[in-house]
């Protein structure tokens, strides 16, 4: 079955969405500088809506690694998320590791990978024989994503999905989604 991630969800309508599908992941961005960031507080409030969420923390190049700690003790979360080349992305906080690795694919030091999600920008094509838990690719979704192109071009394990912002409350790209997995049937 596909894997799936919900990028830097923000509302409770995406939040929701993701929660009740099969293999699906939350992930929540606590990255101040990111358009689609969480507080605390805007975390605490999606979260008591869902039913046993699988959440991902996603932070910043910038964040600390005792930013990131203080964040994780505060919410029950299945995975964290930082770009390979953060300075904690050796660091292991006793659950899942989720790496970013955009175009820096010959740099990587491979020990960090084998038991980590690993997720690809769109076009960048992972290495041969990459020892790692799943390699998802970045896809970002608006009214210009085409799932059956998409389709033909997949050759990871999932996707990590970048929804657009919610226009208004109540008003997601929900159509968007479930055109993707129409096609693939989840």
């Amino acid at each position: 079955m596909m894997l799936l991630k919900a990028a830097s969800v923000n509302n409770l309508t995406d939040a929701r969405y993701f929660n009740v599908l099969d293999n699906a992941y939350i992930g929540l961005n606590f990255d101040a500088l990111n358009p689609k960031n969480v507080t605390i507080e805007k975390a605490t409030q999606l979260i008591e809506w869902l039913f046993e969420p699988l959440l991902v923390a996603e932070f910043g190049l910038h964040q600390t690694k005792e930013e990131i700690a203080f964040i994780l003790n505060k919410f029950p979360f299945s995975g964290w998320q930082v770009d390979i080349e953060h300075p904690c992305s050796h660091e292991d906080f006793g659950i899942q590791k989720w790496l970013t690795i955009n175009d820096k694919l010959a740099f990587f030091d491979a020990t960090l990978t084998q038991s980590a999600y690993l997720i690809f920008s769109e076009g960048n094509v992972p290495p041969q024989h990459l020892e790692c838990k799943a390699i998802l690719t970045d896809i970002v979704l608006d009214e210009h994503t085409h799932a059956a192109g998409m389709l033909t071009t997949l050759q990871t394990d999932g996707w990590n999905l970048h929804l657009p912002l919610e226009e208004r409350p109540g008003w997601s790209s929900i159509d968007l989604v479930n055109e993707l997995l129409e096609h693939i049937g989840h």
